[in-house]
């Protein structure tokens, strides 16, 4: 029955390529790729050229840290995460923002490098400890659609580390961050260890995250969504021999 359906639907919009990836027997012309978006106020909110409206959130730590933020479960590499940051040379407080689950590893850390953990930070808040940290780490194992935290990561000027999966490549190029394999800890730390031995090369990759993630802002996708449908109304119209399409919908996009 659903395979009798599909034939009926004028346009798919999934968010990443990793996505249009599991359309298996789609025609490609009835696939549009538009990820996710955050609110353009979100992204203007820690721009580089926004005034200091963000403080320094009282919870971080006085100096240099990583972060993480999410569900603090193994799906999202929280183990993983852990790992590194434990065989990592450079012993950085590492801060997690997000619930704790039932998978959720034994969060501790050590006296030179430890955790804290912080459960219903403000979104603002976390928009400013985007901005503070020195690397953003997003080190999912599964297949994430896209990875909206790696997004605000960039828009805030930081550097992310990710796993090389699901939608995060379509996030985390090359100029803004470093994509490493999902559930290898020692290239998470690695690839960690590498952006803080260089501060020129981590200045230069959160400068050009702006620039990545206003391609993932409201004022980017939505107009391309807009012409998406326009598209798909036209195609209908056109298959049946509709003239004209009016805003009442004589005809529609299913």
């Amino acid at each position: 029955m659903a395979t009798r359906r599909l034939s009926r639907i004028d346009l798919y919009l999934p968010i990443s390529s990793a996505v249009a990836g599991t359309l298996h027997d789609v025609d490609p012309s009835r696939v549009r790729v538009l990820p996710s978006f955050v609110p353009d106020e979100v992204a203007a909110s820690v721009a580089p050229n926004a005034p200091e409206t963000l403080p320094r959130p009282d919870f971080l730590p006085p100096g240099p840290f990583l972060l993480a933020v999410g569900q603090l479960g193994e799906h999202k590499g929280i183990g993983t995460l852990l790992e590194a940051h434990r065989a990592m040379r450079h012993a950085l407080p590492l801060v997690l923002i997000g619930p704790r689950r039932p998978d959720t590893p034994d969060l501790s850390g050590t006296p030179d490098r430890p955790v804290s953990v912080h459960e219903g930070v403000p979104h603002e808040q976390i928009m400013a400890a985007h901005r503070a940290a020195e690397v953003v780490v997003a080190a999912s194992r599964w297949a994430e659609p896209l990875g909206l935290v790696a997004v605000e990561a960039l828009a805030a000027g930081t550097p992310v580390v990710a796993g090389d999966v699901g939608g995060l490549p379509d996030v985390v190029g090359p100029d803004c961050g470093v994509l490493v394999p999902p559930g290898d800890a020692a290239a998470l730390a690695a690839a960690l260890d590498a952006l803080l031995d260089d501060p020129e090369r981590r200045a230069r990759l959160g400068a050009a995250g702006p620039a990545r993630a206003a391609r993932f802002t409201a004022a980017a996708v939505l107009p391309e969504l807009e012409a998406a449908y326009r598209e798909a109304l036209e195609g209908r119209a056109s298959r049946d021999g509709v003239t004209s399409l009016s805003a009442t919908g004589a005809t529609s996009a299913t």
